[in-house]
């Protein structure tokens, strides 16, 4: 069978090839999912649709408080941003951490929203910042949260005629507190057993607003409205962290599978979520 390569230069030429092959075209963004499940795999798509020219889609900036960053935008590009280092520093600290240099310099943050993992650094951090995912097809443009973009493993709401075009995003306010934790097989370059993050603000001695969530511990990212809620409020106390981070571990539902066991993930959510909000509570309390 003979394969189709398109390699568009603008983005409309690019929805008019996918309105004309649908679910036949496979969409190459950086490659290192699709080119990998080639290799490893068997797959051989029908049509490969490479965006890899479709310069409009490799911009970040901002309007007023709303982030805006295009597919093809790379984890490495975002790592090194000096303005999402400011306004949406989970963003970078999920970003520093996927695979290597190499891996970074070319995945890009659409192709880890459709890759749709449980374990996806970025996604975690999408999650947190309350993303949504803008989809385009030549008929149709909307934009949807990603919480309900991503639906299950590798699964999302994407149409066959649609382009993950990119996502925004409200900017973190200058007291707003992060963090970012993951446990994985090695210290680097390596798919997290569990993870964690979060955005939190402190005032007056209190906690006041909380985002938390978690990777890897079930079958999409998941936010944490329980301890978020047990969290606002609050006074900033070890008694507190310990507190939420054993109601963190106890309303996770993690499966045993090659990388770890439900037990152990339930011992690293708790550690991690300790962890981060200590952390950021000593730094909120040294600034």
């Amino acid at each position: 069978m003979d394969q189709v390569y398109i390699r568009p230069s603008h983005l409309d030429d690019a929805l008019e090839a996918l309105n004309a092959y649908g679910d036949r075209a496979h969409i190459l963004a950086g490659g290192t999912d699709l080119l990998v499940r080639m290799r490893h795999d068997g797959i051989y798509p029908e049509v490969i649709l490479d965006l890899g020219a479709l310069g409009e889609l490799r911009k970040i900036s901002r309007d007023g408080d709303d982030i805006h960053l295009g597919a093809l935008v790379t984890h490495r590009q975002i790592e090194k941003d000096a303005m999402l280092a400011g306004e949406a520093g989970m963003l970078v600290s999920a970003c520093h951490q996927v695979g290597s240099v190499q891996i970074r310099n070319s995945g890009t943050i659409g192709g880890n929203l459709a890759n749709a993992s449980p374990a996806g650094d970025a996604v975690l951090a999408l999650y947190l910042l309350e993303a949504a995912v803008h989809l385009q097809s030549k008929h149709r443009d909307r934009w949807v949260p990603v919480g309900e973009f991503i639906t299950a493993p590798g699964q999302t709401t994407r149409r066959a005629d649609e382009i993950i075009c990119g996502v925004r995003f409200k900017r973190l306010p200058p007291d707003a507190a992060v963090f970012f934790e993951k446990v994985g097989q090695r210290q680097a370059v390596t798919i997290s057993k569990a993870s964690a993050g979060g955005i939190v603000r402190i005032s007056q001695g209190c906690f006041q607003e909380c985002r938390l969530a978690l990777g890897a511990v079930a079958p999409t990212i998941i936010r944490l409205p329980e301890v978020e809620a047990a969290l606002a409020g609050s006074p900033v106390s070890p008694q507190v962290i310990d507190r939420a981070a054993a109601l963190a571990a106890a309303t996770c539902h993690p499966i045993d599978d090659i990388r770890s066991t439900v037990a152990y993930r339930r011992h690293l959510v708790q550690v991690l979520v300790h962890r981060g909000l200590a952390a950021m509570v000593a730094s909120a309390q040294s600034a």
